[in-house]
């Protein structure tokens, strides 16, 4: 009889644990940008996007940057890294057409980004999180969108892209 009651107690537990797990429970979507730079320059990394709640979060490590620099980082319009003109910087990443601004203000392109602070050994990590957008397949998707570094930092005034200057490094945000 103890035995029994054991047992039941363990197949009990066992099913409310199988229950509590939601059946429709997924990994949220992932994707990857490997960075790596523009001729003349040594700036190159990894970053990981992860869908989350209202938004994606881009994690990761980026090198080479000058010491103790800051440079625009945006999501790019484009779906590749070649550049026509090397001095342009890109057209953001913008499919509710607003203005270029500051990403902490509500008006500004879903591209415009935190501007990014080498440290003294030049390099930056970076862990932001972009609201309203998503990497699943839609008008506001990031997948297959071009991310990249600009050899200043943006102003978030300059109109269309923060007068950040040139691209210096780059790369195609893909699933995995």
């Amino acid at each position: 009889m103890r035995f029994s009651l054991t047992l039941g107690f363990c197949t009990a537990i066992g099913m409310l644990a199988v229950q509590t797990v939601p059946a429709t429970a997924a990994d949220p979507a992932r994707a990857q940008a490997i960075i790596t730079a523009t001729p003349g320059n040594t700036v190159f990394g990894m970053l990981n996007l992860e869908q989350g709640e209202g938004g994606v979060r881009i994690s990761g490590l980026v090198r080479g940057f000058s010491a103790s620099t800051r440079h625009g980082f945006h999501v790019l319009e484009t779906q590749d890294c070649k550049l026509e003109d090397a001095r342009n910087p890109g057209v953001h990443c913008n499919p509710t057409g607003r203005n270029h601004g500051d990403p902490s203000r509500s008006n500004h392109h879903a591209g415009d980004l935190p501007n990014v602070d080498a440290d003294a050994q030049g390099n930056a990590v970076i862990d932001i999180t972009i609201m309203g957008v998503t990497l699943a397949a839609g008008e506001t998707s990031l997948l297959n969108h071009a991310i990249g570094f600009t050899q200043r930092s943006d102003d978030y005034t300059t109109q269309p892209s923060g007068g950040s200057g040139p691209r210096i490094a780059c790369g195609v945000i893909k699933p995995i």
